[in-house]
């Protein structure tokens, strides 16, 4: 038997519509990479934290810097992009 999943969105209908953006805060180029999109988005801020994780908060700059580590290593294991 299948199960059925219900979900609900936002419509006019519902009160806390109010408070929500008509427009975006900002528009964001969206052929560019998630990689791309927060290095442009932040240039002026890679020193601001970014994300949390394990006690540690990671800086933009610091976290972007480990994922350049991450996709050196990739690479050397022989991961091709679009893999």
């Amino acid at each position: 038997m299948e199960e059925k999943k219900h979900m609900e969105y936002i419509s006019s209908k519902m009160p806390q519509r109010k408070y929500y953006r008509e427009e975006p805060i900002r528009i964001v180029d969206s052929k560019q990479t998630m990689y791309q999109a927060i290095k442009n988005l932040n240039i002026d801020n890679m020193n601001y934290n970014s994300i949390g994780y394990m006690n540690h908060n990671y800086t933009y700059e610091e976290m972007l810097r480990e994922v350049d580590k991450t996709a050196i290593a990739l690479k050397q294991l022989g991961v091709k992009e679009n893999d």
